[in-house]
Order: structure tokens, then C-alpha cells, then sequence
């Protein structure tokens, strides 16, 4: 069972040796050759073509750290531009799920025991389900605005005069959306000027 997960607020950081990184760190990664990994694992899914592969050569993504941390054993490389920091929490579930499992193996009630199923199913659904969907609209220019700063926005395009499409998921974390508005890395998207693709 995995023993450290992320909790509280994430931090933005331009940190970039992974001794000193618990999160998601975004970089350039580099798959090493047949000769020193035959079978790669590190997924990542073209935006384009939306299609989830193990890539050769080189790619750029969002990665937890421990999963690239562990992928540098086997020849992995990564060219870290910023980071998420996190907190570690330890045995986040661990009572939850003991619990759980004790009244599933025990238990002489047919409710009770499918109760306790249900809810073990559950957590393991819940932490690998998508929680965001996307919502595609046509909106003024300010309306784009307003998006881009407070949602995951994946597309935007110039339709005419003062008409946006906008292709969108979710709220994006106040903590987040604060650093992003003064941070150097993504300061220069502050005033993103929207044109037509």
C-alpha cells in the first residue's frame, strides 16, 4: 500500500533537484533505448491525437515525483522546468481500509458485508476515477478571459469578432490560480493575447 501521499495546498517551485521534491514536477523526459529498457512504462497521452502511450525519445509531462524518482533507476532521465510541493501524508487510509476489511471477513450479515465491500470498492474508484469534464462553449472575449484564470482551459480559439470557443474542465484551486498570477513561470500568460488557431 502506498505509505506517502500528497495533502494540503501544493507550492509552486522552481526547485529542480528531486532530493528536495515531494509532488508533481513537469520536464522534459527522455526514454532510454531498447539496449538499456526493453519494455517502457512511463505513460504519457498526445494531446493531439489523445492517444495514452510508453514513448520512446523524448516527451514533456506532469509527473509525481516518486514515480520519476523511481524511473531513474531505470535509465529515465528528466530535465525538470518547475515543480508542485506537497506535504506528506502518511497512512492516509490505512485505518479506513482495516476496518473495512475486518466487517467484510467477519461479517454474518449479508448487508452489513456488502456495506463494507462497497465502500472498500469505493475508495479504490474514487482515487482512480477522472474527476474532470470537459465543457466545450462560445463565449465574449472577457467571458475567455474569466476561464482561463479560474479553469483547466484546453482550448481556445478566435471565432469572430468578440466570440471565443472555449474548451474547459474544472475550477482550478485558489492557491493555485493566486501563485499562477504572480509566479515568473507563468506570469507571461497574465496578459495572453487571444487570437484565432
Amino acid at each position: 500500500m502506498l505509505q506517502d501521499m500528497p495533502v494540503g495546498d501544493p507550492t509552486l517551485s522552481l526547485e529542480t533537484n528531486l532530493d528536495n521534491i515531494f509532488g508533481f514536477v513537469y520536464g522534459e523526459i527522455t526514454c532510454p533505448n531498447e539496449q538499456v529498457l526493453r519494455v517502457p512504462f512511463i505513460q504519457y497521452r498526445d494531446p493531439y491525437k489523445n492517444i495514452v502511450s510508453c514513448p520512446r525519445g523524448k516527451f514533456s509531462r506532469l509527473i509525481f515525483s516518486q514515480e520519476i524518482k523511481y524511473a531513474l533507476k531505470f535509465g529515465y532521465t528528466i530535465d525538470i522546468k518547475y515543480c508542485y510541493l506537497f506535504k506528506r501524508g502518511k497512512d492516509l487510509f490505512t485505518k479506513y481500509v482495516q476496518d473495512h476489511f475486518k466487517i467484510k471477513s467477519t461479517s454474518t450479515d449479508s448487508v452489513q458485508y456488502s456495506m463494507a465491500k462497497l465502500f472498500l470498492n469505493t475508495l479504490y474508484g474514487k482515487l482512480g476515477m477522472k474527476p474532470l469534464l470537459d465543457t466545450l462553449n462560445i463565449v465574449t472575449e472577457k467571458e475567455a478571459e474569466t476561464l482561463d484564470q479560474t479553469t483547466n482551459v484546453s482550448i481556445l480559439s478566435k471565432l469572430a469578432d468578440d466570440k471565443y470557443l472555449v474548451k474547459y474542465s474544472g475550477q482550478i484551486n485558489d492557491n493555485i490560480r493566486k501563485l499562477n498570477l504572480n509566479d515568473p513561470i507563468t506570469k507571461k500568460n497574465k496578459n495572453r493575447v487571444y487570437t484565432s488557431s
